[in-house]
């Protein structure tokens, strides 16, 4: 059944670590998850696209975005084929015909196979004017008054909506997505959310979690427990593990990060004593 899954975050120098943005790169386009990487004016290698995010972030000012990223849950209805078009299509339209440098990795294989998805990077600056063109962290005035759509999440939103039941309806499909709430459609059921392969049992996943403090299986001590209010703070676990993700790119960043700082030190000391 073709569900409707987006969502867009951002990466900027003053919220995140340096070198996180790269980090994610290398994340998405890693060979055991990635099935296809298509690419507009960045490098579809993964250590290649990591350089040239970095070196994107290192001429921006401090407190710039550095690039935006979106999930895409892909419909199973289609083939591995067709998802490859409809993610070409969509991004062709977002960017305007790639005004912009934009990267999608497709995971759909293997473990992925049944929660097909698409991770894609969009770095807002013009491959021939170096300005914005998207302007997606504008506000809604700023937006009305460049001609662009008010909201640029419904926007982004709303383009995928059309591209994936474009792309069903070619294919022979009656299935569509609706990016609307449940509430909003006047449907009565659970929602349901594209998540990892791991994470199969909707019931753990979709829900808000109802917090208790319970008693710790793996303890050896009976008195020790888990305190799952602490831990959940009312998010969903999808949100946490989102969380939980962004944090280890961060803290692999800020090491790869001192780790290149403390050798481009020491190679500069080398030569110093080269010289004398």
């Amino acid at each position: 059944m073709a569900i409707y899954s987006l969502s867009m975050r951002s990466v900027g120098r003053t919220t995140h670590a340096p070198g996180t943005a790269g980090a994610h790169m290398r994340y998405i386009a890693r060979e055991r998850a990635a099935s296809e990487i298509m690419a507009n004016h960045i490098p579809e290698d993964a250590n290649d696209a990591r350089a040239y995010v970095d070196a994107h972030e290192a001429g921006l000012r401090k407190n710039a975005r550095i690039m935006d990223k979106i999930m895409i849950a892909l419909p199973r209805e289609l083939s591995d084929t067709e998802r490859g078009q409809l993610v070409q299509d969509y991004m062709n339209d977002l960017t305007q015909c790639g005004r912009v440098p934009w990267y999608a990795a497709l995971h759909q294989t293997e473990s992925d196979a049944h929660n097909p998805h698409a991770h894609v990077v969009v770095i807002d600056k013009d491959i021939e004017t170096g300005k914005r063109v998207l302007a997606l962290s504008d506000n809604r005035r700023d937006r009305i008054k460049k001609g662009l759509d008010p909201s640029a999440a419904e926007w982004v939103r709303e383009r995928w909506e059309h591209h994936a039941n474009a792309a069903l309806e070619r294919a022979g499909y009656d299935a569509r997505i609706d990016r609307r709430s449940l509430e909003k459609q006047g449907i009565e059921r659970e929602p349901q959310i594209h998540i990892g392969p791991n994470a199969q049992h909707i019931d753990t996943f979709v829900r808000k979690p109802e917090s208790k403090i319970v008693p710790d299986p793996t303890a050896k001590n009976p008195e020790r427990v888990i305190d799952y209010p602490m831990i959940d703070a009312g998010r969903t676990r999808r949100e946490r593990v989102a969380e939980i993700i962004d944090f280890n790119l961060a803290k692999q960043a800020r090491s790869e990060h001192f780790e290149t700082r403390v050798m481009a030190q020491f190679e500069q000391e080398q030569r110093s004593v080269e010289r004398v």
